[in-house]
């Protein structure tokens, strides 16, 4: 018998990305992707429609799949604070556990996702590189709620173990999810082009020379099911990047010239304000070039606000990975700017992006 996964927000970029690699995969026999709408992935992906809120309904949904070894936690849903953040997603996250558990589900392993955020820098500049050992900020996180459940109730003899990872920007795609950085900067240069635009830098001269780094959504999904599957690397919390650092002020020009788009000084704007304004122009693109109908939804294909947060850091925010990789996980060793190209390519020949 292998392993059966239940990935909980499997639309997202990091949810879709695990549900394919973990396909490829011959020691996981099954893996239910849980979401409020359809994941449409097939094969070894079996659509498993979930509401996070209701507790009731989920133990009921799950009873169905009473097979499942392995939870990965990969929702999230924005409010309008920080302490509703916690309200829902601290909750979203018990009510799967604990209806897994009524449904009779025997878990063994449950992951969940948090990211840098963890250490601040959503409240501002943090040391680097960030450790997994650095002390807590200021709370609400619900990042805190989750991780101080897991640990309670491990302590209190709970049959399955725990990890979290804790990615700065997830590559890759998807289609409405909360966070894309991948498809915000494809979709912002495919309208530049459009508009006969240069592609600028939209954040300040500070923000495009810091030092910074990504991960690729298939690295991450690969840390995340070999953490889950290694004993000795349970009941923790682990970095996760490509392994390398970059400034912008590099990456830039390399994007440009994959776009064939002249580049000109950063100019710091809102992606938020200034992209809503070409809906029309994506649309333009999407029928000129026949795009796939899963980016026909200019709302969803790409995250101007997340934007705007990565593009508008102005103080290094990097973390140290030798942890993970302590334990055995060598993988972290792509090179960003040529992961951008090669993921930019693929979208390209999946018709996502012109």
């Amino acid at each position: 018998m292998g392993y059966v996964a239940l990935i909980a927000g499997v639309t997202g970029v990091t949810g879709r990305n695990l549900a394919l690699h973990l396909q490829n995969c011959d020691r996981w026999d099954a893996v239910y992707g849980g979401s409020r709408r359809p994941c449409g992935l097939g094969g070894k992906v079996k659509d498993l429609r979930m509401d996070l809120d209701n507790k009731t309904s989920l133990v009921d949904t799950l009873k169905g799949a009473q097979d499942v070894t392995h939870l990965f936690f990969c929702a999230y849903r924005p409010t309008e604070s920080a302490a509703t953040d916690v309200t829902t997603n601290f909750g979203m996250f018990k009510n799967v556990i604990e209806a897994g558990e009524g449904a009779g589900l025997k878990l063994k392993h449950v992951s969940f996702l948090s990211g840098t955020k963890w250490y601040g820098v959503h409240i501002g500049p943090v040391k680097t590189p960030s450790r997994e050992d650095d002390p807590r900020a200021m709370s609400p996180n619900f990042y805190y709620d989750m991780e101080d459940y897991c640990i309670a109730r491990v302590t209190k003899g709970a049959d399955w173990t725990w990890s979290s990872v804790r990615p700065n920007p997830v590559c890759g795609f998807s289609t409405g999810s909360a966070m894309n950085l991948t498809m915000t900067i494809a979709v912002y240069a495919s309208i530049c082009k459009e508009l006969g635009l240069p592609f600028r830098f939209p954040g300040s001269p500070q923000a495009y020379n810091v030092l910074l780094e990504v991960v690729d959504a298939d690295l991450l999904a690969c840390s995340m099911e070999y953490i889950s599957t290694q004993p000795h690397a349970g009941n923790t919390s682990y970095n996760v990047s490509n392994g390398d650092v970059f400034r912008w002020s590099e990456v830039w020009p390399k994007l440009a010239a994959f776009f064939e788009l002249p580049l000109a000084e950063p100019q710091k704007f809102s992606m938020t304000t200034m992209l809503a304004y070409h809906e029309c122009v994506w649309q333009k693109l999407v029928e000129k070039h026949g795009l796939s109908k899963e980016v026909a939804s200019y709302k969803d294909v790409a995250t101007w606000g997340f934007g705007d947060w990565v593009f508008g850091q102005e103080k290094d925010w990097f973390s140290d990975v030798n942890k993970l990789r302590r334990t055995g996980f060598q993988e972290q060793n792509l090179d960003s700017a040529e992961m951008f190209l090669r993921q930019f390519k693929e979208l390209r020949a999946a018709k996502l992006i012109p």
